[in-house]
């Protein structure tokens, strides 16, 4: 699922991720993301790329069920839309303090509100 920001958040993505407890990835062709942890381990997991360079900012978030069970295969068992992303996103516009609008599926289509 896509979220746009409707106004810019008050500091860059590394920072604001952190504050609302994510953790910076960065894979093997160097293109960055942040995870943050369902349970204590490490799957399933929300699994966030920023999109700082478009205007408005994006967020694309995920969930990631398990660890992909190939190498090379980038095939994890995600989850893009429902209650439990929907419920994350409002976490992090009420922990942010920036409003969020416009909710775009994996297509690029808005849903419908």
């Amino acid at each position: 699922m896509k979220v746009r920001f409707k106004e810019p958040p008050h500091y860059p993505p590394h920072v604001f991720m952190r504050s609302i407890g994510y953790a910076k990835q960065t894979n093997r062709e160097g293109e960055v993301s942040y995870v943050r942890r369902v349970s204590g381990f490490d799957f399933p997991r929300f699994h966030v790329y920023v999109q700082d360079l478009a205007v408005p900012l994006t967020l694309s978030i995920h969930i990631d069920q398990k660890a992909p069970t190939y190498d090379g295969s980038s095939a994890h068992s995600g989850e893009y839309f429902g209650d439990v992303i929907e419920d994350e996103l409002a976490r992090m516009r009420a922990e942010l303090g920036v409003p969020m609008v416009i909710l775009v599926n994996k297509n690029g289509k808005p849903l419908e509100r």
